[in-house]
């Protein structure tokens, strides 16, 4: 898995920081997962509109080289999940 975790001003950020991720694994040669899976963590422990403890991760199919901005990490496999909305 690849990640990178950065505060963020607000939501609108997002469409700064998926770019970004790209250049990153591109530069590194780093191929996402078929099919492909992102998810992100949220760190804040509520709802924020704004500053925003974000953690994007990508599922590859293999490491780069940890940097300042992204790290790679084994994280074993979820066989089954589930999502609750209220």
């Amino acid at each position: 898995m690849y990640r990178m975790r950065e505060r963020i001003a607000n939501y609108d950020e997002f469409f700064k920081i998926y770019p970004k991720m790209g250049r990153q694994m591109k530069e590194q040669n780093v191929t996402c997962a078929t099919p492909e899976y992102c998810f992100t963590i949220y760190h804040d422990g509520e709802y924020k509109e704004s500053d925003i403890d974000v953690e994007i991760c990508e599922v590859v199919t293999d490491f780069g080289t940890d940097t300042e901005d992204m790290t790679f990490k084994k994280v074993p496999a979820v066989v089954k999940g589930g999502m609750g909305y209220s």
